[in-house]
């Protein structure tokens, strides 16, 4: 084995049933807000419901749709609304040991501007976890470098 190779010591394994590691780094008040959210999105008729009258929120751009799941879903699954908003969260899941997937994920882009805009936007994401150790892995969605089919009639 070369010094470059890490040995089977070196390797950290992966213990999901270790809850104390996963969640060390929220306060009892975030983990409260968790277990709530999760109770209710245990109820497949409440998720649907709710799904279909959020997009529809959205669609309407409804003032309050955003508001809602910023107050819901949105600390629990998203790091930021961009890179820079992601650092934090990033930094803060570190301090605990934790590191990051950054996950880019458009799609519904048509116009050539929009396009251009979700590759450059992918392409900072890798720079972003080429240049930090704290996020080992960049996930992107390839169907949206693609321009979304238009319906003819």
């Amino acid at each position: 084995m070369s010094e470059s190779e890490p040995s089977n010591n070196d390797k950290q394994v992966l213990d999901f049933s270790n809850t104390e590691i996963a969640f060390s780094n929220k306060s009892d008040r975030e983990l409260k807000k968790t277990f709530t959210l999760f109770k209710l999105m245990s109820n497949r008729s409440l998720v649907s419901l709710l799904s279909s009258l959020g997009l529809l929120a959205i669609k309407l751009r409804l003032p309050f749709a955003k508001f809602a799941i910023r107050n819901t879903i949105f600390d629990q699954f998203v790091g930021g609304e961009n890179l820079l908003d992601c650092q934090a969260a990033i930094d803060h899941l570190y301090k605990f040991d934790a590191l990051t997937i950054l996950d880019y994920g458009a799609e519904g882009k048509t116009t050539e501007e929009e396009l251009d805009n979700t590759m450059k936007e992918t392409m900072r994401a890798i720079e972003l976890g080429a240049s930090n150790n704290s996020v080992p892995a960049v996930s992107t969605k390839i169907k949206g470098l693609q321009p979304i089919a238009r319906k003819t009639q």
